[in-house]
């Protein structure tokens, strides 16, 4: 029987109101936007299976300091940060980022990670953040599928395909991954067609450097380390979630040259050590750190510049979590930029009062050779240096190991932390003039959390194999 005639309007009324009941639960389609179609299986997202790693949270002082370091992080994103910035924007759909920029969409993408990274491990701590679980968790998903499905893959006239943009996407895509199971098919859509847009930016990459193979700066005071490493994070996002995409390939290629270039030092361009199948001279094409695994930013020796080292061996978080093998290339010369920290001495003159090494014996302060860009106060960065320099075991060039050093700069972190009720570490007279601070601070917490626990899950393995598609 049709649905006209005897009873079928009563019929058509229950059939709109399931119809209505279904939809409602489904998130808003960004402005401007279609319905994502179903990918194609090459490009399918593998999930991480979670069964993988049972072996609950990692033991003792340090691993409870660290955590504690990202509870205060989620705590001031729970609450004052996100009430602040999105209080009036009511429960449900998308959020209005404010635009298109980089402090418009990176606090966002930080935040969404570093609560996926919490409450993936089980570091998430209901207590210490007041926010039930739920909460956080509906605020991590309304968080990150924000950012995707604003991006241009979905969007009209969204953000990405700029200069930063790889970054933002690499964390709002991992996020997106680690709380896979939270989203719905669309959602998901989002969150792959962004990855997927960002990483084929990276296919045929002309990678940058600071100097040439002749010693020529090609950006005057500005290595390329920083932005090479943040690039190669998306690249490692992608391969991780979509291993059989058709430019899987591609990217992963890609990825290995941009993590190999980012801190290249001189003596590679005549390197005979063999990385992922070829010699290292014939993966870079100049150089971006001093042979001394010195970085130059901002015109200076830029001590907060040489620990975006940590960017490179973001893929072997990616890497353990795909039960994947991470490739050596991530962890290139990062002992010489570690060792560098503990132990490269600077006189002054000429360089700033009162001299020495950066890392400063017996204490939790950093020395400035040349002054810094950010103020002297930051710590995450370090604090995300020295747990991967130590859970690696990529210390032993530096006559202190990371453990020493995690133990002054947490304790300063932590401590920067406790002086407020809501966990956020600046006070206004904490000299940092980044717009995207806190933000920044819990990104590295997730990061250097998540390294100790996949360490602690006997997840981390490393690779020297070469790739297909290489040559």
């Amino acid at each position: 029987m049709g649905l006209a005639g005897s009873g079928g309007r009563p019929r058509l009324v229950l059939l709109v109101a399931l119809l209505a009941t279904l939809l409602a639960g489904l998130p808003a389609l960004p402005a401007g936007a279609a319905a994502p179609p179903a990918p194609p299986p090459s490009a399918r997202v593998v999930p991480v299976d979670w069964r993988d790693f049972g072996k609950g949270p990692p033991q003792g002082a340090d691993a409870a300091r660290l955590r504690a370091i990202l509870v205060n992080a989620n705590r001031y994103a729970l609450t004052t940060w996100y009430d602040d910035r999105f209080g009036n924007q009511g429960d449900e759909g998308l959020l209005d980022l404010g635009g298109t920029g980089e402090h418009r969409v990176r606090p966002v993408a930080a935040e969404a990670f570093a609560l996926a990274a919490a409450l993936a491990t089980g570091a998430y701590d209901a207590e210490g953040t007041g926010v039930a679980e739920p909460r956080a968790r509906a605020t991590a998903v309304r968080l990150l599928t924000s950012v995707a499905g604003h991006h241009r893959a979905t969007e009209a006239g969204g953000w990405g395909d700029a200069w930063q943009s790889a970054l933002w996407a690499a964390m709002a895509g991992f996020a997106g991954w680690l709380l896979w199971d939270d989203l719905t098919p669309a959602e998901r859509e989002w969150v792959r067609v962004m990855t997927e847009y960002e990483a084929d930016r990276f296919r045929g990459y002309d990678v940058p450097y600071w100097k040439d193979r002749d010693g020529v700066e090609q950006t005057p005071g500005d290595s390329k380390a920083e932005e090479n490493s943040w690039n190669a994070m998306l690249l490692q996002v992608a391969t991780a979630m979509m291993p059989g995409h058709r430019n899987a390939p591609a990217w992963r290629q890609a990825n290995l040259e941009l993590m190999i270039s980012a801190f290249a030092r001189p003596s590679d361009l005549a390197g005979r050590r063999v990385l992922h199948g070829k010699p290292v001279s014939r993966w870079v094409g100049g150089w971006n750190a001093e042979e001394d695994g010195l970085v130059v930013n901002h015109g200076i020796v830029h001590p907060d510049y040489m620990a975006t080292a940590v960017q490179n061996t973001h893929a072997v978080l990616t890497s353990a979590l795909a039960g994947e093998p991470a490739p050596r290339a991530a962890l290139h010369n990062f002992d010489v930029v570690y060792a560098a920290l503990a132990d490269r001495r600077f006189t002054s003159p000429p360089y700033a009062a009162p001299g020495g090494t950066m890392y400063v014996r017996g204490s939790d302060e950093i020395y400035f050779p040349q002054g810094t860009s950010w103020g002297p106060s930051r710590r995450m960065d370090f604090v995300a240096m020295d747990v991967v320099a130590r859970e690696l075991r990529l210390d032993g060039r530096a006559s202190a190991g990371g453990a020493y050093w995690e133990r002054l700069h947490a304790g300063r972190a932590l401590a920067m932390q406790e002086r407020h009720a809501d966990g956020r570490t600046y006070a206004p007279e904490d000299a940092d003039p980044y717009q995207g601070r806190e933000e920044w601070v819990a990104m590295h917490a997730g990061w250097a959390y998540l390294t100790r626990w996949l360490v602690h899950q006997d997840a981390v393995e490393i690779t020297n194999r070469a790739y297909p598609g290489g040559s």
